[in-house]
């Protein structure tokens, strides 16, 4: 799906980031909508699946979006085994098309990992596996992450386009190339703050960057996965969402190539 835009559960989840990570939203219910609105399907965050019941699973797998990718948060440690048993039965049920994976920030146990993560994908025949390279883990910079991809001849990588300067942007794809194939979409604020934005409250740089990505070839997909109103004292999915849709658009818009961009 070259270009397919998806909506990431985790951007409406408020407890995406605290210690227990507990779900507190139904995807299921809002799947029509993000459906009309002209997503493509799904990159469902974890949670909202390994803590559903199973009627929310059996919604799920009748949603009327493909469920694409599943973001996984497993460890590749041995306490981590029963957790990557359960997710990986679960993107065998929904038939995902690829599966999103973190390294931790040891540089020291990177190739452990790596191998532990290439036997977890070998349970998943016919699974991408897409490597999220994220400040905080081994490969958050481009030639830690080509070496990786050296080892690993299927993998693919996850970058986040509008948290790099052009420079650093065009450095990843001298490195990585076209082993580069999902983008994670969110920009914040210029400056110390953090605060999200939509994509066209700061489009002169939205559309420079991916100018930037077309221009190296880039044909993968994209996910909208945090937007204005994300950790806000008044976040709600119906506030996130008609935000997200409007990122949909905009991005949209530039990755039209009946349009100029």
């Amino acid at each position: 799906m070259p270009h397919a835009i998806l909506f990431a559960t985790v951007l409406m989840e408020c407890n995406r980031w605290t210690a227990d990570k507990h779900p507190t939203v139904a995807v299921s219910a809002w799947l029509p909508e993000l459906a009309r609105a002209g997503f493509d399907g799904i990159e469902l965050w974890q949670n909202h699946a390994l803590e559903a019941d199973a009627q929310e699973l059996d919604a799920l797998n009748a949603s009327p979006l493909p469920i694409t990718l599943f973001n996984s948060y497993v460890s590749f440690t041995d306490e981590g085994a029963a957790e990557r048993a359960r997710v990986a039965a679960l993107v065998r049920r929904f038939t995902c098309r690829g599966v999103k994976f973190n390294l931790s920030g040891s540089p020291d146990s990177r190739a452990r990992e790596v191998a532990e993560a290439r036997r977890w994908f070998a349970s998943m025949p016919g699974v991408i596996p897409l490597c999220e390279c994220h400040p905080g883990t081994s490969v958050e910079h481009a030639a830690a992450a080509a070496a990786v991809c050296a080892a690993w001849p299927e993998l693919q990588i996850i970058i986040h386009p509008f948290f790099f300067t052009p420079e650093i942007l065009q450095g990843w794809f001298d490195a990585c190339g076209m082993r580069i194939s999902h983008c994670h979409v969110q920009i914040r604020q210029p400056g110390s703050n953090g605060i999200f934005t939509r994509l066209d409250e700061q489009l002169e740089p939205v559309a420079a960057q991916t100018r930037r990505v077309l221009r190296n070839g880039f044909a993968g997909s994209w996910a909208i996965e945090f937007t204005r109103g994300v950790c806000t004292p008044d976040e709600s999915p119906a506030r996130l969402i008609a935000a997200a849709i409007q990122d949909r658009l905009t991005l949209g818009n530039l990755l039209d190539s009946r349009r100029p961009v």
